[in-house]
Order: C-alpha cells, then sequence, then structure tokens
C-alpha cells in the first residue's frame, strides 16, 4: 500500500498530503483541505470567501515508532448569512481533532485508555516509551473527560448512615439494593 493511500484511509477525503519528512524520529506530514468551502459552525452556511490561512500541528499515533505530527494548513472563512453572530470562523474536521486540540481523537483514547489501566506517572512513562508522550497531568485530565454512565433508575433503595469520626462528622450512602452497589449522596453533617 502507498503511502498516500494510507494517509486516505486516516484521514478521510477532505484533508490531502502536500508534503512529507522523514527524521529518525519523526514523520511530518503536511496536509491541506481538499473541500474549496466549508460549513459556518453557528449557522450551517456553507462559504468560500477565505479570510485567512493559519497552521496547526496535531500528534498522532506513532508509525514504526517514530512519531507523526499532522501540520494542517487550515483556513479561515467569512460567514455568508448576515444574521450570523459569528462573521469569521475556522474550519474544522471533528473526525480527526477536537477543537482547540494539539493531539488527534485517536491519540486522546489511546492516553485516555493508558490512564484509566496504569494512572498518571506510569502510564505518561509508557507512552513515551510507544511514542507518543505526554505528561502525566494530561492523561489524568483525559480520564476526567470520559463521559459519565448514564443515571439509572433504582426501584429499591437502602439510606445507611455512618460516622467517620466518633462523634464528629456522619455520612450517608445510597444503596441499591437490586445490584447490591452504593454511592455517597454527598451529604456529610456535623452534629
Amino acid at each position: 500500500m502507498l503511502p498516500s493511500e494510507l494517509l486516505s484511509q486516516l484521514l478521510g477525503n477532505h484533508l490531502s498530503p502536500t508534503d512529507l519528512v522523514l527524521t529518525p524520529n519523526l514523520i511530518a506530514v503536511a496536509l491541506t483541505p481538499s473541500d474549496p468551502n466549508a460549513l459556518c459552525p453557528v449557522c450551517s452556511q456553507p462559504s468560500d470567501h477565505v479570510h485567512s490561512r493559519y497552521r496547526s500541528i496535531l500528534a498522532d499515533l506513532p508509525i514504526c515508532g517514530r512519531q507523526l505530527a499532522l501540520n494542517l494548513s487550515l483556513r479561515r472563512f467569512f460567514c455568508l448569512n448576515a444574521g450570523c453572530p459569528r462573521h469569521i470562523f475556522c474550519e474544522r474536521f471533528p473526525a480527526l481533532a477536537a477543537t482547540y486540540a494539539r493531539s488527534t481523537t485517536r491519540v486522546a483514547h489511546l492516553h485516555r485508555a493508558l490512564g484509566f489501566a496504569l494512572g498518571g506517572e506510569p502510564g505518561s512513562r509508557l507512552a513515551a516509551e510507544l511514542a507518543v508522550p505526554t505528561s502525566a497531568d494530561t492523561i489524568l485530565r483525559r480520564v476526567k473527560t470520559m463521559p459519565a454512565e448514564p443515571e439509572t433508575r433504582y426501584r429499591f433503595v437502602g439510606i445507611d448512615d455512618f460516622a467517620l469520626r466518633k462523634g464528629q462528622t456522619y455520612g450517608r450512602i445510597l444503596v441499591d439494593l437490586e445490584r447490591g452497589t452504593g454511592s455517597r449522596d454527598g451529604t456529610v453533617s456535623k452534629r
């Protein structure tokens, strides 16, 4: 498989490679958008009136043990809808990376998995060995951004009061009697 075919499978049809730089530790791929217009994120009006251009560098999953950097040459557009509060907007690629991100969503998922499996510091050390280096704080931040599980409805609930210290601080636990799980309801009172 040719490198251009591999990149087109990874990036889709919205970005096309323009340059490739290989070093012993890094692969840098320059990418430009192939679509002539973009949609305003507020009003969804398509626009082809380019305001300016800017560069963004995203870290992606490594290839053959080398870090992969995606150098994006992106455009800012004028919104053609006169009633839209956003006059200028940047083109976005939500399948590739979140807004304001410095790494792709694939790297974010890998860091989150390392955080769940190992924690902050050990996850950071393994990420450096896997050629996707990051700090322990970033790994923990990505674990915290994991969406919470949907709230379940409880049919049978038990309440258990307890003392954290004798005569000083009291807490309350709500127990789901069907599943046998409990959680603190956040109320701690002093008596």
